[in-house]
């Protein structure tokens, strides 16, 4: 019996310890003060908060743009901003890089297709497109002006560079005839558009009868009175560039041809084919009809007509 009252006497303290330390627990909020504590272990997402001083809806201001969304945290710059070393881009933040006309990294310059990239501006049609004018159309990551100036430009050097062919063979200058030019510029926009390289067009059509549907005749006087005289045609291709360069796959650099080193090959390729050269050096021709068309792809296509 003794043995037994001890045991029950044990049994009781012991649930006694039990209950106080439960009390003592309860009234000092153990756990919390555990947390504050070591705030940064076994936190838990409790009613949508992202830890138990991190609730939601608020940002990390030490961690920004991170904020907490119902338990979720996420890159929201709209909302928390960037620090003053970086800036927002997208939902996220990047670090301030300004390239010299006062574009941040990686934003397309006013100066299309130019892109800041890491402090350096880059030619990036694919990315920032070309000037809203149509005359410019995207090659590649590059930008040209596939009418306008650079076609004209590339006529009268071609028209000034005929004249002189024949003048160091006694004939007189070509007067540069802007009706033929108008019929010639047709043809070389057909040929870009349908792209081919030919006298004829696709409907069968030759240089008189394209002249003529256009209103152009070319009438000469002679002995006999005005005469309908014939139209004389050159063809051509050559490219707006030359060697491009590439860097890890992607192209980094493209050598353009000028206005003037176009029509010089063009001209001395005429001149070094019997049938061209026939038609620049004949004596009965008086006028002049150049038309360039520039293709999206860097072809130039040229047609020069005589009457």
């Amino acid at each position: 019996m003794l043995a037994l009252f001890k045991l029950l006497i044990i049994i009781l303290v012991f649930a006694s310890i039990i209950w106080a330390l439960d009390s003592v627990f309860k009234f000092w909020d153990i756990p919390s003060m555990i947390e504050n504590i070591m705030p940064q272990q076994n936190k838990t997402i409790i009613m949508g908060n992202c830890s138990a001083y991190w609730p939601a809806g608020a940002c990390d201001i030490k961690n920004k743009p991170l904020y907490c969304n119902n338990g979720t945290i996420e890159n929201r710059s709209d909302i928390c901003g960037c620090d003053g070393n970086s800036r927002p881009y997208a939902s996220f933040c990047i670090p301030k890089v300004m390239c010299s006309d006062g574009t941040f990294s990686p934003d397309c310059s006013v100066n299309r297709p130019f892109q800041c990239v890491n402090g350096t501006l880059v030619e990036r049609a694919s990315n920032c497109a070309c000037l809203s004018d149509a005359s410019f159309k995207m090659i590649g990551d590059v930008c040209i002006n596939v009418s306008g100036t650079e076609a004209y430009a590339i006529e009268q050097k071609i028209h000034k560079l005929i004249n002189i062919e024949r003048q160091k063979n006694g004939l007189k200058a070509l007067e540069f005839d802007d009706e033929l030019t108008a019929v010639a510029r047709a043809h070389s926009q057909d040929m870009v558009d349908s792209n081919y390289l030919e006298h004829t067009n696709l409907e069968g059509k030759g240089p008189a009868d394209r002249a003529s549907n256009a209103g152009y005749y070319c009438y000469k006087n002679n002995s006999k009175g005005r005469v309908l005289g014939s139209i004389g045609e050159n063809i051509g291709l050559a490219y707006a560039y030359g060697n491009m360069l590439y860097a890890n796959g992607i192209e980094i650099k493209r050598d353009w041809y000028s206005s003037d080193a176009v029509a010089e090959a063009v001209v001395k390729g005429w001149m070094n084919s019997p049938e061209h050269r026939a038609n620049i050096l004949t004596a009965n021709f008086t006028n002049e009809g150049v038309g360039v068309a520039i293709a999206i792809d860097g072809r130039i296509l040229l047609t020069q007509d005589f009457c």
